[in-house]
């Protein structure tokens, strides 16, 4: 879901016939906030899958959740700089990745919210 909410952001894109420097910079930011999707869909799911019952499994999921927003927001702020550095607009770098970063925060958020009750059917089942 999260690859093809990136691949949808492409398209809408290229739909537009923007410059081509806009095309470019928007491109690479839809890609970059895919791949940091996929890897914090990752992270997620291997904290899960030792997940504590009761409100220490919650605060491991949110956790998981605020370090793959730094790391997000490292990849805006260092991929802003690089395609500003390239002549590209950082502007639709920035655009694209949130775009996309949105839709994969409510994949993510949904994610947690399964594994947490999840969680807590394991708990009350005990």
């Amino acid at each position: 879901m999260v690859t093809l909410t990136g691949l949808f952001a492409v398209g809408v894109v290229f739909a537009f016939g923007l410059s081509r420097e806009v095309e470019l910079a928007a491109l690479l930011g839809a890609v970059v906030s895919t791949v940091f999707g996929l890897v914090a869909l990752f992270q997620k799911a291997r904290t899960a899958e030792g997940l504590e019952a009761g409100p220490a499994g919650v605060k491991q999921l949110l956790s998981a959740q605020v370090v793959s927003l730094m790391l997000r927001l490292a990849g805006v702020l260092v991929g802003g700089f690089a395609v500003k550095r390239q002549g590209l607009e950082p502007i639709a770098y920035v655009l694209a990745f949130f775009a996309c970063y949105v839709v994969q925060q409510l994949i993510e958020m949904r994610f947690v919210l399964a594994a947490n009750r999840q969680a807590s059917a394991v708990e009350a089942r005990s």
